[in-house]
């Protein structure tokens, strides 16, 4: 199975993650104490889809970001 890092790609203003400083590329690592470093996409939407409130601890990343929105070959993603 594939795990990736879960970046933020958007912030919109007058937002509480706007208000709160959360902006582009930060990589989020935890949210409501699960391990978003060891997660994929999916797992990750579903937890946003379930929980009304939030505590997320995230990092600054912008090199991981930038890298992170290249595509990567089949071979990559099957291993």
């Amino acid at each position: 199975m594939y795990f990736s890092n879960i970046f933020v790609s958007k912030v919109y203003s007058n937002t509480l993650a706007y208000k709160h400083g959360l902006n582009e590329g930060d990589q989020l690592v935890s949210v409501n104490g699960i391990d978003f470093r060891i997660i994929n996409h999916f797992e990750a939407v579903k937890i946003f889809k379930e929980c009304n409130e939030f505590l997320i601890v995230a990092k600054f990343s912008p090199y991981d970001y930038k890298k992170s929105m290249q595509p990567i070959s089949k071979t990559e993603y099957n291993n």
